[in-house]
């Protein structure tokens, strides 16, 4: 069976398509991490979107006293003064918005209040204030996010070969030869992204709830 790169779950993961969205991995992360955190201090639900517009990162979805709600999402790793009038030019078209970010100072916090835009932090704090709804845990530390390192894997011959294992996942039981045939990409690509380096892989021993097993990571 053919090892699987660290990408191929990344995008399960996620499910978040880097060249559709205007998200990178480091993002990705930062969103991931800020869902996990809430969903732990609140009980609540979240989902990520892919589809959103083309000015914005996308959109989240979540339920609350068994309604559903949802929110147009710009994601930061540190929001900056700076970012602020861009927030205001998009809230004027996009309601309700909201800004997830590693971390937010606290007086960038009562100006996103104050102009009734939400926020998530990785910590788990939250402001969300739409009709009868209203959501506000403060005090939550924040912890550092990792950066990800996208490697060979998000060259473009690399996100090709990553699609076609999502079409078709029939392809991690044939040889290097045989996939390099049904992709249409050459032998020797196939056996640089699959070389020794990559040590991801499906095994009964771990499965975590997007439906990936694997027992580690490159």
């Amino acid at each position: 069976m053919v090892k699987l790169p660290y990408a191929v779950y990344v995008l399960r993961m996620f499910t978040i398509r880097k060249q559709k969205q205007n998200v990178n991995m480091n993002e990705a992360a930062i969103i991931q991490k800020a869902i996990v955190q809430l969903e732990q201090n609140t009980g609540i639900l979240f989902k990520w979107l892919e589809k959103g517009p083309e000015e914005l990162d996308g959109r989240i979805e979540f339920r609350y006293n068994k309604r559903k709600y949802d929110a147009y999402v710009e994601v930061k790793a540190e929001l900056r003064n700076h970012q602020l009038p861009a927030l205001l030019r998009h809230r004027e078209s996009y309601q309700p918005l909201i800004v997830i970010a590693e971390y937010i100072f606290p007086k960038i916090k009562e100006e996103l209040r104050e102009q009734n835009i939400g926020y998530f932090e990785t910590s788990g704090n939250i402001y969300f204030k739409e009709g009868d709804i209203f959501l506000w845990l403060d005090g939550q530390k924040t912890a550092p996010v990792e950066t990800v390192k996208a490697g060979r894997a998000f060259t473009k011959t690399g996100l090709k070969l990553i699609f076609h294992f999502l079409l078709n996942e029939n392809l991690v039981n044939m040889t290097y030869r045989e996939i390099a045939r049904a992709t249409g990409i050459g032998f020797g690509n196939i056996n640089g992204y699959f070389g020794p380096k990559y040590t991801t892989y499906f095994t009964p021993k771990d499965t975590n709830h997007f439906g990936v097993k694997y027992t580690s990571f490159c």
